[in-house]
């Protein structure tokens, strides 16, 4: 059995399979005759590239001069590790993250991975698996394969669009439950009951699709508020539990009481710090960290168990720090995963004084994080259970379509899409789903990520809700 992880260039070790390499250094963003014989002499394929304008995916012998590298892709075969000079070569070449591989003897489990992401042992997350029989070492989804019985594309989208009222709902229901709790200061022992009800609701719209939610948040036009924050904050740590770890129901609803709670000692701060402005004053800053040590004391004091309070406690903390001080390597997983889904839903959140980032974007800036900052395979998982291109999310591909993402492949950074507009940003009749992991549409990829609103600037979430392609 093949052990895969993510692991830093000086973590390896000798008898190391690498599999792929995450990264592109800065010198090899652009293809010359060193960085093509260096590429084909590692035998790497499926280079995603822009040549001439037009994004392209080839193999390291098709490259050209002038070439700029975006993805390095696959590799033919695995390089093993056999010398520390190897590790020395990759080192100075610039390269960082590979997903390396170890043969380890198989184990009979004794645990899940609910049970080591919830904390009660140090988490195996298995987020990658390898091909087994294709030859193909693109990341794979740790998630249930697709069987006979699996609806069709178009059901999946209709069952989200049927979801999308419902969401609004759950998420209105939420707003006036969060608010009344920061009104209140939280206590009053029937508003833990809304919040763990809310939670279970919010449970039962991803077992029902899972990025129905996810797509509200970001094609909805009114900006985020402290409530809709955590509500966002909780569905994303619902859906990455859910779809990578395969928590049941109950372990769910926990962890969503834990999301829907993780900022809950501001409610024990002046109230003025919580009205929305610019940035804070050094004062301001000083008591805005007091935030996690007092939640966390409001939750312990309400009755609530370790796996919100550390949640509440930790989501601040960092490698480099944070608030408030702790060890980064002590703290427990969903504190983490906390962490990395509180600082995503800040970037990618429509505020009044700020511009909001595109998923894609903000995806890239939590892999720059994980270098220094955040756990990296966390943001490994957080970024397989949303996608490279969330569902719900704009695209612009390379025939010069704009694209709405409909749907994931095992391969996140070539997803479902339906095109919506023109080059010419007409509307599109009846669109045809692309599935740009097929060999089917192999010369169409994606060109880049785009803002909808910049398309679309009121109407993105009732276009996505009433859209429809042929099959």
């Amino acid at each position: 059995m093949i052990d895969q992880k993510v692991l830093e260039i000086n973590q390896l070790q000798m008898g190391m399979q690498i599999h792929r390499f995450l990264d592109v250094p800065l010198r090899f963003q652009v293809a010359d005759p060193v960085v093509i014989a260096f590429l084909r002499k590692f035998k790497f394929t499926d280079i995603q590239l822009r040549r001439a304008g037009r994004v392209l995916r080839r193999a390291a012998g098709d490259l050209q001069p002038g070439d700029q590298i975006l993805e390095l892709g696959t590799l033919t075969e695995p390089v093993k590790v056999l010398m520390p000079n190897q590790i020395q070569i990759l080192n100075n070449a610039g390269f960082y993250w590979v997903l390396a591989g170890q043969v380890v003897a198989a184990k009979v489990a004794n645990s899940n991975s609910a049970t080591a992401l919830m904390g009660t042992e140090r988490p195996r997350l298995g987020l990658i698996k390898p091909a087994e029989s294709s030859g193909n070492n693109r990341l794979i989804l740790s998630a249930p394969k697709p069987n006979k019985h699996m609806v069709s594309v178009r059901d999946r989208l209709r069952t989200l669009q049927d979801q999308l009222p419902s969401v609004e709902q759950v998420l209105s229901e939420g707003d006036q439950i969060l608010n009344d709790i920061y009104d209140t200061r939280f206590h009053q022992r029937s508003a833990a009951k809304k919040v763990s009800e809310l939670s279970k609701e919010m449970v039962g719209l991803v077992e029902r699709s899972p990025y129905a939610t996810s797509v509200n948040h970001l094609l909805r036009d009114s900006q985020t508020t402290i409530d809709r924050h955590s509500l966002d904050v909780a569905n994303y740590l619902i859906v990455a539990c859910k779809v990578m770890q395969g928590f049941d129901s109950k372990q769910l609803a926990a962890v969503g009481v834990g999301g829907l709670l993780h900022d809950i000692g501001k409610t024990q701060l002046p109230e003025h710090l919580l009205v929305e402005k610019g940035r804070y004053n050094q004062q301001e800053r000083i008591l805005m960290a007091r935030h996690p040590q007092l939640g966390a004391q409001h939750l312990a004091k309400m009755g609530y168990g370790p796996l919100q309070v550390n949640m509440a406690l930790h989501h601040h903390v960092n490698r480099q720090g944070g608030y408030p001080e702790a060890d980064y390597s002590q703290i427990s997983p969903l504190a983490k995963l906390t962490g990395i889904a509180d600082i995503y839903q800040a970037m990618t959140a429509y505020r009044s004084y700020k511009k909001e980032e595109i998923p894609f974007q903000a995806m890239q800036d939590l892999l720059k994080l994980s270098r220094i900052h955040v756990d990296v395979n966390m943001v490994m998982m957080f970024i397989k259970a949303i996608g490279v291109y969330p569902v719900g999310s704009a695209v612009k591909l390379s025939d010069g379509n704009v694209a709405f993402v409909v749907d994931k492949n095992a391969n996140t950074t070539r997803p479902k899409v339906v095109p919506v507009l023109t080059g010419a940003q007409q509307k599109i009749s009846n669109p045809t789903l692309m599935d740009l992991d097929s060999q089917d549409f192999g010369d169409i990829s994606i060109d880049h990520a785009v803002n909808h609103r910049e398309y679309f600037p009121t109407g993105g979430l009732d276009l996505f809700a009433n859209l429809d392609f042929a099959v």
